[in-house]
């Protein structure tokens, strides 16, 4: 602010005149000597009775602004060609421009329009060009145009030409350039183009269009190139004289393809790393480079992904890397990338994903924090949380809910610091790891069940059915994002964690809020409802169980692909993306599923590059009420809790079913992120633990002090660590 404030009182003696300059004498400055004037802007597109200023620059020989010791002086002159009249503007003392006749040069208030004259009707009066320069101390710049035109009523802006062939839908690959053209109306539509200038265009998306001016020879100042780069949707406009035209999109062509390499074979020590490869493939089958991807793990306690590479490490040009950790925590999980929004297929409401990549951390087993709750109301007093010890397993001291609070459902979710319970008066959170854990009320606006937690393990989806809202909770942000859709029952993230699916009742819903804040509905047919969601770990595909079918939809247009005549309850994903798991009121399912779309199309174009494996269910006998599908991370284990004695076990390598005699009925349960272990909650008080190896009801622990009242433990919480 000094420096600014000092410009000005030395420029004083000028009057109000905008201009760039120091302070004779001042500063590092060791000519004050005027040497190189000039103006901007350096084009002027003024519409009849239009003002603008303009800016004057002075420097030295040095190229520092230096003052000028007498006023700028300004000079207006015609072209060489005639036009109506010679002087189509003026220009005040101080570079204030007017686009016809000033009032006064000196204190000028009116700007007055030159009027057409009716003996001359064909001829525009007052439209043309003039060069206008700045003289500061004997040196005089170069002349800049001032264009002076009709009122512009519109602009438009087309493609003309590409220097390779689109693909679908109009797309150019990365690297073509696209010409556009401006025409530009005046009133009455007349074309008044020639008379505007150099028109300015603008990508409203430089990443995946921008202005190229490199092209040689360069265009007529009434067009322009834009050259493609990063996949997604740009709108191209063109503005002249302060409007903004019309918009036309510009598509650069969406990835049909992206391969991570290694494809398997990666085992890992805790913080070793390896790098991942990816090779681009776009709708035309062009390679593409320097893709922004977004990287992601499906459990984060076993292995971090993130873009590039460490440093030191050779690379390719061109070509996008992700580098994984491994975790503290061994198991198994997988990594993928996705082109998604806001950074890749920009604009578009079109995820596309990779192959996924198992990677396996060996270490020390871990301890996970394991909790179990009711969701019953006590008769009286407090309802407790209660602590496993996982070494032991035994239970350990209860921990009070807040009076009145009763937990409907809970999760770790994928990063495991916290575990978040949904109540009756809001979403609270616990810290497994403080000396003497606690609950935190954290948002006692956010009521409801928790239906999903997203694979980076930044979100919370909650539906109140009773306020007909779905809660989207963004824990890193604390942030709750309300959306109004009544009646959802389940919901389901892709693995990038850039789309929610939601079903509620007769309608699903789209949530990408890189792309809109607003939910996209998708209307079911008359007489259709869905009761669960789940997206394939791949991410390419998305299943919905609905009341008389599944319903198979591509994630990259949400379009219905395949159906299959059925009455599916429950939906669950293996993590390696093979299978989804289903369940009716009498079979488990295994449905295979590959999914390969061609090279040459936005997005699967029909059932020939889908294939799925109806047949693979099998009868665990007799009829029963699905209440959780668990799978285990390394996807080699299924069990189903429901309302018989026994948990039924699935085995995904075979389609064969087992049932482990339980004795009572079953909730809900987690697996341990070493695949080892299932912990199960019972109507008979207990948690069964699972050996997964075996199959068999291991260890049985006795549940007490839920709370008073008839508390079964039917909310159990594995930590994944």
């Amino acid at each position: 602010m000094r420096r600014i404030l000092v410009l000005f009182l030395c420029a004083a003696g000028l009057g109000a005149l905008n201009f760039v300059a120091g302070c004779g004498g001042g500063g590092n400055n060791t000519n004050n000597q005027v040497a190189t004037v000039s103006i901007t802007p350096t084009i002027l597109s003024l519409t009849k009775g239009q003002t603008q200023q303009v800016t004057v620059m002075t420097l030295n020989a040095d190229g520092n602004a230096v003052t000028p010791k007498n006023t700028v002086t300004f000079t207006l002159t015609p072209p060489s060609t005639p036009q109506s009249p010679t002087i189509l503007a003026s220009i005040s003392t101080s570079g204030l421009i007017c686009a016809g006749t000033w009032d006064s040069t000196t204190n000028p208030v009116v700007c007055q329009t030159i009027a057409d004259n009716p003996a001359t009707p064909a001829v525009e009066e007052g439209v043309g060009t003039m060069a206008l320069t700045a003289t500061a101390d004997g040196v005089t710049s170069a002349p800049i145009t001032l264009y002076v035109h009709e009122a512009v009523t519109g602009i438009s802006a087309s493609l003309v030409s590409t220097s390779t062939t689109p693909g679908p839908g109009g797309c150019i690959s990365q690297g073509t350039e696209a010409l556009f053209t401006a025409s530009v109306a005046g009133p009455g539509g007349v074309d008044i183009t020639p008379s505007v200038g150099p028109i300015n265009f603008v990508s409203t998306a430089p990443t995946v269009a921008a202005v190229d001016t490199t092209v040689t020879p360069a265009p007529p100042p009434t067009e322009q190139y834009f050259k493609a780069n990063v996949p997604g949707k740009a709108l191209i406009y063109a503005s002249v004289s302060g409007t903004n035209g019309v918009a036309t999109p510009l598509y650069t062509c969406s990835p049909a393809s992206i391969a991570l390499t290694p494809v398997s074979g990666i085992s890992l020590a805790s913080k070793a790393t390896q790098v991942l490869t990816s090779t681009i493939i776009d709708v035309n089958g062009v390679t593409l480079t320097d893709i922004p991807l977004n990287w992601s793990a499906a459990n984060t306690q076993v292995a971090t992904v993130t873009s590039g590479v460490p440093s030191g490490t050779t690379t390719s040009p061109g070509v996008t890397y992700g580098t994984i950790t491994g975790g503290s925590s061994p198991g198994t999980t997988y990594i993928s990338a996705s082109c998604a929004p806001p950074n890749c297929n920009v604009n578009e409401e079109k995820p596309m994903f990779s192959n996924l990549v198992p990677v396996t951390v060996t270490g020390d087993a871990t301890t996970p924090a394991i909790y179990v709750a009711s969701s019953a109301t006590p008769t009286s007093g407090v309802t407790n949380l209660i602590p496993i010890n996982f070494s032991s397993n035994t239970t350990g001291t209860a921990i009070p809910f807040a009076t009145d609070q009763v937990p409907n459902s809970m999760t770790f979710g994928q990063s495991g610091s916290l575990l978040w319970v949904a109540t009756n008066t809001g979403l609270v959170s616990l810290n497994p790891s403080a000396t003497t854990p606690a609950f935190s009320t954290t948002y006692t606006s956010v009521k409801g069940r928790i239906l999903t937690t997203s694979a980076n393990g930044a979100f919370l989806v909650l539906s109140d059915t009773t306020a007909g809202a779905v809660h989207v909770v963004n824990i890193t942000s604390s942030t709750d994002t309300i959306l109004n859709i009544p009646g959802a029952t389940a919901a389901s993230y892709t693995p990038d964690s850039s789309t929610l699916y939601i079903a509620a009742g007769d309608k699903l819903f789209a949530y990408m809020p890189a792309f809109s804040s607003a939910p996209r509905q998708i209307n079911l047919a008359a007489g259709v409802t869905a009761g669960d969601v789940s997206v394939l770990a791949n991410g390419q595909l998305w299943f919905v169980a609905e009341n008389s079918q599944f319903d198979v939809r591509a994630t990259c247009d949400r379009a219905t692909y395949d159906t299959h005549a059925a009455s599916p309850v429950n939906l669950f994903s293996l993590p390696d993306g093979s299978q989804m798991i289903a369940t009716d009121t009498a079979n488990v399912w295994g449905i295979g599923v590959t999914w390969t779309p061609p090279e040459n199309v936005v997005c699967v174009p029909s059932l020939t590059a889908l294939t799925d494996n109806w047949a693979s269910q099998a009868n665990p006998g007799g009829t029963f009420n699905a209440r959780q599908i668990i799978v285990t991370p390394d996807s080699k284990h299924v069990y189903i809790t429901n309302d018989t004695n026994s948990l039924i076990a699935y085995d995904p390598a075979t389609g064969t079913v087992s049932n482990i005699n339980i004795g009572a009925a079953t909730f809900t349960g987690a697996s341990t992120v070493d695949s080892s272990k299932v912990y199960v909650g019972a109507a008979d008080g207990k948690v069964h633990v699972i050996t997964t190896s075996s199959n068999t009801d291991a260890t049985q622990i006795a549940i007490s002090g839920l709370c008073t009242g008839t508390c079964l433990p039917d909310l159990v919480a594995v930590q994944p660590k």
